[in-house]
């Protein structure tokens, strides 16, 4: 099958080695490559190859190779020109032509040649070949080929580089965005592991998500208890994590051990997604003492809360009759520009009628100058319960 790819452009960050005077012209600029499937027929020699394969014998170097290489848009014919090279007296290819062949091999989705490719290209060892797994590691995941990224990365381990965690990092936190299966999450962790490269606290916690997406939760909390031996502390991701997933199953007390275990060590998380995932939560619970200490901390960790954050410390304040307090809440909400929804000023006005308060629920409608029919259906209902038609009269 011919596939069709459009011209090979990678990230602009790129490594050291891309520099060098013999290398790597072709890796500059930055998008994303696409991919278009042709027929299953058998490819023919194509005008495309034709010119390029002249090109190549005036001036066969491997800088012009993958420069030519990179310019072609079919495979069979990139393929045909870097064998027909490899049969080349006195030529070797370089770690910028196997760069250029094996990217687009993944862009194409064929693993199998990926394997070989790379695995040719370790046996030869051409100059700067230990970072060319790297670049297409990198390559390969900003394009979502994770697969292909899994393929090379068994590559890494044959060469002499030792990359840095956040290489691995990189692979593992793609592989659980999409949701792939914890096989794959455990081979880039066990190729961690190999390589000698100690885990940091991220790597740690993609592989306890990890885990609990494998519904795996002994084995994930197991690797939570054992942090602090892998040099690692916990952080407000894993928090998140743990207490999110552990919530989610039911786990109530479980979840509260951890949380016990934050407030203990101090950690403090200083990003909103922690307290407007784990604050809701909590507030479904009902448990006012914990809600409002993470609120306290949010502000002190100068996070500004968003509506659904306030309307779930609202709600919990008034299921526990404090509405005085959680109508401060609503004014601070007028106060930051954060505004308030339905289900605030419901809490509100349920909270008021269950403490019998429907003259101070009607002057906070008004005050609040609220148009919502909502607020004031449950208004009139507690009205109407309490027999004070004048009262609902008087509303409309």
């Amino acid at each position: 099958m011919v596939i069709k790819l459009s011209t090979l452009k990678l990230p602009k960050k790129i490594p050291n080695w891309v520099c060098s005077k013999s290398s790597l012209s072709s890796l500059s600029g930055a998008c994303r490559i696409q991919i278009t499937p042709e027929t299953n027929q058998p490819s023919t020699p194509s005008s495309d190859f034709d010119s390029k394969i002249q090109l190549v014998k005036t001036k066969l170097h491997p800088e012009t190779l993958a420069s030519v290489l990179d310019s072609t848009t079919d495979l069979d014919s990139s393929l045909k020109l870097f064998k027909w090279a490899s049969l080349q007296k006195r030529f070797h290819h370089s770690a910028d032509t196997y760069f250029q062949i094996i990217l687009k091999l993944g862009m194409a989705g064929k693993i199998d040649e990926i394997e070989g490719f790379c695995n040719e290209m370790v046996k030869e060892k051409c100059p700067n070949y230990e970072q060319v797994p790297l670049a297409l590691l990198d390559a390969f995941v900003r394009n979502n080929r994770l697969s292909e990224a899994l393929c090379v990365l068994s590559c890494i381990n044959l060469s002499s580089l030792k990359p840095s965690i956040s290489v691995f990092n990189q692979l593992l936190g793609a592989l659980i965005t999409e949701k792939k299966e914890f096989k794959d999450v455990l081979f880039v962790y066990k190729e961690i592991v190999k390589a000698g490269i100690g885990p940091n606290i991220d790597t740690l916690n993609y592989l306890i998500e990890a885990l609990f997406a494998a519904n795996r939760v002994d084995a994930a909390l197991d690797q939570y208890k054992r942090l602090h031996k892998k040099g690692c502390n916990p952080n407000g991701r894993t928090f998140q994590i743990i207490i999110g997933e552990l919530v989610a199953r039911r786990k109530v007390d479980e979840a509260l051990v951890i949380l016990d275990d934050m407030f203990r060590i101090r950690c403090e998380p200083d990003y909103s997604s922690f307290y407007t995932h784990i604050i809701p939560l909590f507030s479904k619970m009902n448990k006012l003492d914990v809600v409002t200490r993470l609120f306290s901390m949010m502000r002190e960790s100068k996070v500004l809360p968003d509506t659904p954050t306030y309307g779930a410390m609202i709600k919990c304040l008034c299921e526990n009759l404090l509405v005085v307090d959680a109508i401060k809440l609503v004014d601070e909400m007028v106060y930051s520009d954060v505004r308030p929804d339905d289900d605030v000023f419901m809490s509100i006005i349920d909270g008021l009628c269950e403490l019998n308060m429907l003259s101070e629920a009607k002057k906070f409608l008004n005050d609040k100058e609220v148009a919502r029919v909502l607020p004031y259906n449950a208004l009139l209902e507690a009205i109407l319960d309490d027999d004070a038609f004048s009262m609902a009269r008087d509303l409309f």
